[in-house]
């Protein structure tokens, strides 16, 4: 007993399966710790070791383990890829539905590098529903005015959706083949603001056309139509004019002029008759 006793407190100090079993102390001291940092080397691909609290994985690139991989957007399906186009706050919004009524910088470099889809779809969606709002409105108010019963016409919110979202981007998207097709530089997505922003007029002109006043609602149209038209006129008059083709110049800007005018034609017989 004595000598199994003694063996447990003074373990033999050989290299004896005994000796390999008694347990170790493995926490360093910190002279240990300063020389264990001094001698690791960093991770390839920039990533921390083990103790640095980083647990990101990154997929290897080019062959080389621990590499990051390239940031990408994806295809046009995910929604990462339309993300850059939604990059804009009020701000912005404002000042480029401002330059499409009030003369100023080229439209172009209000835009700059960041142009958008953002404005040019609320814009649309907030004209489809004047439209219809303030239609239903003035019709009510003329139907008791006459007093006679108003029921509400459903299908013009139908046609006003149609009108504008194939306006604001069927028309720009026309226009944009022309200009290539003439060798002329374009760019779809400042056709699109264009067209987007400038749609803004129509909201307050819609608002006073509740006014039972056939007069008032011709010059608030017609003042629309032109302010419209001297804007696209201004901002895609010399994109087009590169294609140096007069024949594409003509085309172009007709094609403005009759687009516009059959949405103020609309506006007026379809809506505010």
């Amino acid at each position: 007993m004595s000598s199994n006793y003694d063996a447990l407190l003074d373990p033999p100090m050989d290299d004896s399966p005994e000796a390999q079993l008694e347990f170790q102390n493995f926490v360093l001291s910190d002279e240990q710790k300063q020389s264990y940092g001094k001698q690791s080397t960093p991770l390839q691909g920039g990533a921390a070791p083990v103790g640095g609290a980083d647990f990101g994985f990154s997929a290897p690139a080019g062959g080389q383990p621990g590499a990051a991989a390239p940031q990408s957007r994806g295809g046009f399906w995910n929604v990462e890829y339309y993300s850059p186009y939604f990059n804009v706050d009020t701000t912005d919004v404002v000042q480029r539905t401002v330059a499409t009524v009030i003369p100023g910088k080229p439209f172009s470099e209000v835009i700059g590098a960041n142009p958008d889809l953002y404005g040019p779809f609320w814009i649309a969606t907030t004209v489809i529903f004047a439209f219809f709002v303030t239609s239903s409105v003035a019709g009510s108010i003329a139907a008791l005015i006459d007093a006679k019963p108003y029921t509400y016409n459903m299908t013009s919110l139908s046609v006003a959706v149609t009108t504008i979202y194939v306006f604001a981007t069927a028309v720009p998207l026309v226009l944009w083949a022309i200009i290539k097709y003439f060798k002329g530089p374009a760019n779809l997505l400042e056709l699109v603001d264009a067209y987007g922003y400038a749609l803004a007029i129509w909201i307050p002109v819609s608002l006073i056309c509740i006014v039972p006043l056939e007069l008032v609602k011709w010059i608030l149209i017609m003042c629309a139509f032109a302010s419209t038209v001297l804007f696209k006129v201004r901002t895609i008059r010399p994109i087009v004019a590169q294609a140096n083709d007069k024949f594409a110049s003509t085309l172009v800007l007709s094609g403005i002029v009759i687009s516009d005018g059959a949405l103020a034609l609309l506006f007026k017989f379809y809506f505010f008759p």
